[in-house]
């Protein structure tokens, strides 16, 4: 059974159309050394919250058919102008880190259930970043170290005593503030790893009517955001070390054909044409970045939807682009490789059958299975599955023979 080292802070083609890209790595001169944490099978998660809170709960939106009448003759409607939230969790797994480069694969989470903790997978990015940084997730501790302390203008930068679920980190704080926005994100000086950003800003105001008949301008709405660090573990994934395929090189395409449904209980069901490919870079010893391209046929015909954005594939994760094949001969059927914590999301190692070993991902919502070529181990299938309301999303992709 795998298992997870674990510091408690107190992928696969199912996801054809979800999207995400890297950002490009920034320039660096001679790299600060990686923290311990900072090693392949990392996995670090996130509470993010936001919130949009208006100001007045009806405008005025211009509208020739309008009952509202400006003193230049121009109509306006009533709109409804409402509050919105939602919430839910960002999970970076380290799929390789080195000197030069350091490449995660993200993942988002939509938190269904409040009260219950439940949650729905939303999509799968790739980030590619250097030993210096992760975009706003990850800053090298040699790099915060060297940061002064700044108070002035609209910036401050501050190191204080951080408490959060029950530790108390040694932190640095770095807040903006301009005109109607204000952000501030707190970072661990011994991790690098961001601890909370909050960000606030007032959008453009609007008129909005009066119970007398007139109007008056009311402030914009404001939204709110908060990211928080809930956990920091590392995988112990079978696979994790394994290396990347002799068969993955730069130019290699894997094409993959299938359906996309949508299952309603008494309703006919009508597949829609899918196709992906995955069209591979160069490779690392034990990654590679490709760019995934995908291409959806509406249900009446016609041009289809294409789609491509850039990934990161490795061993390193739990539902990976491939699986070493000598990894397949020493797990036994059944076998739970991973449970998360945070996510609930459970995977399990199912079996070999006809020369095709399948891995699957399940949470409450979703159910991911990735099949895998004994000989090669690369990816040759996947179908998922994901509960929406009354209905199911269905996917099912098989590899075009090369």
């Amino acid at each position: 059974m795998g298992g997870a080292a674990r510091w408690v802070l107190g992928g696969v083609l199912a996801a054809v159309v979800c999207a995400g890209g890297p950002a490009s790595p920034p320039a660096a001169d001679a790299a600060p050394a990686l923290p311990a944490w900072l090693v392949p099978g990392a996995r670090a998660s996130w509470y993010q919250g936001s919130a949009t809170i208006p100001s007045v709960g009806t405008l005025l939106e211009q509208d020739d058919q309008g009952n509202w009448v400006d003193k230049n003759g121009k109509k306006y409607r009533e709109v409804d102008n409402p509050s919105t939230a939602g919430a839910g969790y960002r999970q970076m797994t380290v799929i390789a880190a080195d000197a030069a480069t350091v490449a995660v694969e993200f993942r988002t989470y939509l938190l269904m259930d409040p009260q219950g903790g439940r949650m729905m997978s939303n999509g799968t990015e790739g980030l590619v970043g250097t030993a210096r940084s992760l975009a706003d997730y990850w800053i090298s501790p040699t790099d915060l170290a060297a940061k002064q302390e700044v108070r002035e203008g609209g910036l401050t930068i501050r190191r204080l005593k951080y408490p959060l679920r029950g530790r108390t980190f040694d932190a640095i704080v770095f807040e903006t503030r301009s005109g109607a926005s204000y952000q501030r994100t707190t970072y661990d000086l011994a991790t690098g790893l961001l601890l909370v950003a909050s960000t606030s800003s007032t959008g453009r105001g609007g008129f909005t009517p009066n119970p007398n008949g007139t109007s008056s301008f009311s402030a914009g709405s404001t939204t709110i955001t908060s990211t928080v660090l809930t956990d920091l573990r590392a995988l112990k994934l079978p696979w994790g070390a394994d290396p990347t395929p002799a068969a993955v090189r730069r130019g290699l395409r894997l094409d993959f054909r299938g359906t996309y449904s949508l299952v309603v209980p008494g309703a006919p069901v009508f597949p829609q044409a899918l196709s992906t490919a995955l069209v591979f870079g160069a490779p690392a010893a034990t990654w590679a970045p490709f760019r995934f391209h995908s291409a959806l046929t509406p249900i009446a015909g016609g041009r289809p939807q294409e789609n491509a954005v850039d990934r990161v594939a490795g061993a390193a994760t739990t539902m990976p682009a491939w699986i070493g094949p000598a990894t397949f001969a020493k797990l036994r059927p059944g076998t739970v490789v991973d449970d998360d914590p945070v996510t609930r999301f459970r995977t399990t190692f199912v079996g070999v059958q006809g020369g095709v070993a399948t891995v699957v991902e399940e949470g409450p919502y979703d159910r991911y299975q990735g099949h895998y070529d004994v000989a090669t181990g690369l990816l040759v299938g996947a179908t998922s599955a994901q509960q929406n309301g009354v209905g199911q999303t269905q996917i099912q992709v098989r590899a075009v023979p090369r």
